[in-house]
């Protein structure tokens, strides 16, 4: 596999022209937090800044972290069911429960090939540049219960929607985890460039590539 090196494309969310610093996660403490892991199945694509979601002002809420593609890998483990040594591409931390929340990546980093980097001032490779960039993402709202362990799956896609997946985690008593389904009560909205986020807490919806009414939050485009 070639050399990579990271290039900013977009700040998804910023709060002003550049990136904007938001506050620092902070886990909750006690026995009835939920535990939420965040996969990145493509780290080698696409590194990832996660921040929670201010779902009332719908924008970016709290900083959590980078998940793949930071300068160090994120070695936080919380004792979820499945879990792995630290590596790229996969955090886990304890979140409030019985309370609507949502994950999202607030800066998004393309990670291309040297030649490309080398000659990005040449308009020959603007548009290679601009293939690269990430497409829309729409992360789910929902409502972890107490105890309970979630693990979120984004893969960003360059100049497509992502994919996104969410489960709850539980274990048969034999060390076999199984992962089903959570159904989310709306989603965050994370558009291409130069549009606003958007949230929608009003619909259910079935997964994360079906329609829907999104509403438009008064954020700066990012």
């Amino acid at each position: 596999m070639p050399i990579r090196y990271r290039l900013v494309l977009c700040c998804l969310a910023a709060l002003s022209a550049g990136c904007a610093s938001i506050p620092d996660y902070q886990q909750p403490e006690g026995e009835s937090s939920a535990k939420l892991r965040v996969v990145v199945p493509n780290p080698e694509q696409f590194a990832l800044r996660l921040a929670t979601a201010d779902l009332t002002a719908c924008k970016p809420a709290a900083d959590i972290g980078w998940v793949s593609g930071g300068a160090r890998i994120d070695t936080a483990r919380v004792g979820m069911l499945d879990t792995t040594m630290p590596r790229d591409g996969v955090l886990e931390r304890r979140v409030a429960p019985d309370r609507p929340m949502a994950v999202m990546p607030w800066m998004t980093v393309a990670l291309l090939d040297a030649g490309t980097i080398l000659f990005s001032m040449n308009p020959a490779t603007h548009g290679a540049i601009q293939s690269a960039q990430a497409g829309t993402c729409a992360v789910p709202i929902f409502s972890p219960k107490p105890a309970e362990e979630y693990e979120l799956s984004i893969k960003m896609a360059a100049g497509s929607a992502c994919v996104t997946t969410l489960s709850l985690l539980s274990s048969n008593g034999e060390g076999k985890v199984s992962r089903t389904p959570v159904k989310e009560t709306g989603r965050v909205l994370l558009p291409a460039v130069n549009k606003p986020m958007e949230c929608d807490k009003t619909q259910p919806h079935a997964n994360a590539s079906s329609a829907s009414p999104y509403a438009i939050a008064s954020v700066p485009s990012r």
